[in-house]
């Protein structure tokens, strides 16, 4: 049986995936690490980043940034900075670059790097207003703590233009929207000038706008739950396409398949989840779940889509056309991720144990237990990438390990 998987943000065409990478997961190498969250490490293709801090005095703390060989574990670069105080690190990487931001005392530092070799391409000295950076062609998009957006050039760092306060700007699949949240406004921008290309009146409080195939849905709010609308627009011209009401879905999470809009309502105390077809907004199903799925994850399975949504308290494959949940697992529910032909599942009950579950019957085919809290960053090349909380650091910072499994002979060790 041959599973293929979906970009969940993006709605992209079904791509084939591969048969999973372990069966029967064998270490392959493990480091120390010392890192804070989740966000101290990212990966995009086989550019493998982390960041580590480590306290140089009472005052000041130095940051390392590795682009790390997921096939050795060891370092191809590092680079280095020391700062005032307590450091926070953000990290957006493309294959070629990546946004570094810097928080020490409360002042922001932003760095553009090169993934390649390391180098800054250009960095914004001294204290900086900018956070979340999101990257689009020849422009970097950030936020502001005042409500603001700034859109600057991506070659040097220049600021070309602004949004008013409030008015938050989405970067997807190539297009750059705004949301002005007060007054219940979408507009599509022109992402050099800012300039308007058109624009539609929402009627109500905006949230979670989502783009798929041409098209943005925006979640409108009504203010009580009562009401709520979910609006669908043609990315190109504005027109609207169709409208789907329904109670508490002002705050919903969407995740577009080839035919069908998943939404989960992230509000309401009776959870759902909904399937909504894309051409015409048509509710084909309700499913109501133990809890508000917050992470979803599409499959397609010889010729047919499925969502898998563990968080949701759904342990099992629903069926994007019709909602039939079909293929279940005894395994608990828990934090997981979707990679490499398998789902890499982590163990509400045990906090060092990892699953792998296959695809296609969620299945589990080995389990490991690493004696510490612990969850799947990545799968990279032929190696999946553990990331372990191993003891509080001494200062900034968790002392842990990155962990590397391949496939090998025997069985999990």
């Amino acid at each position: 049986m041959r599973s293929e998987t979906s970009s969940v943000w993006f709605g992209a065409e079904w791509m084939p995936a591969a048969e999973p990478v372990l069966n029967n997961p064998t270490l392959a190498w493990s480091r120390p690490v010392r890192f804070d969250r989740h966000g101290d490490a990212a990966r995009v293709g086989d550019v493998v980043l982390l960041a580590e801090r480590v306290d140089v005095n009472a005052t000041d703390g130095e940051v390392l940034l590795h682009r790390v060989d997921p096939s050795t574990g060891e370092n191809l670069w590092t680079r280095n900075w020391t700062l005032p105080g307590s450091v926070n690190v953000h990290l957006l990487p493309t294959h070629e670059t990546a946004v570094f931001s810097l928080v020490a005392d409360g002042a922001i530092q932003q760095f553009l790097i090169d993934t390649a070799n390391g180098d800054t391409i250009w960095s914004e000295g001294g204290p900086s207003e900018r956070v979340g950076p999101r990257l689009l062609d020849d422009v970097v998009v950030f936020d502001t703590a005042d409500g603001t957006a700034i859109v600057a050039n991506r070659s040097d760092g220049v600021e070309r233009w602004r949004t008013e306060r409030d008015v938050r700007l989405i970067v997807r699949d190539g297009w750059l929207m705004a949301l002005d949240v007060p007054a219940g406004r979408l507009s599509s921008r022109d992402p050099l000038t800012g300039d308007e290309l058109w624009t539609a009146e929402l009627g109500g409080r905006p949230a979670a706008p989502t783009i798929s195939d041409g098209r943005i849905i925006v979640s409108v709010g009504s203010g009580d739950g009562e009401g709520d609308r979910l609006m669908s627009f043609d990315l190109a011209t504005g027109n609207e396409q169709w409208i789907v009401e329904e109670d508490e879905i002002g705050n919903a999470l969407k995740v577009p398949t080839r035919d069908v809009l998943i939404v989960s309502d992230l509000n309401s105390p009776a959870s759902k989840l909904y399937g909504i077809r894309l051409a015409d907004g048509e509710v084909l199903w309700q499913l109501e779940t133990e809890r508000p799925a917050i992470a979803l994850q599409t499959i397609r399975i010889d010729g047919r889509a499925f969502v898998v949504a563990p968080d949701a308290g759904v342990d099992g494959l629903i069926d994007v056309a019709t909602g039939e949940i079909l293929a279940s697992s005894d395994a608990p529910s828990g934090q997981s991720a979707a990679a490499a032909g398998a789902i890499y599942q982590s163990d509400p009950q045990s906090s060092g144990l990892i699953r792998g579950l296959r695809l296609h019957d969620l299945e589990t085919m080995w389990e490991l237990e690493l004696g510490s809290r612990a969850w799947v960053f990545a799968a990279a090349g032929d190696a999946v990438l553990i990331m372990e909380d191993d003891r509080p650091g001494e200062g900034s910072g968790t002392v842990g390990t990155m962990t590397a499994y391949v496939e090998g002979d025997a069985g999990p060790e």
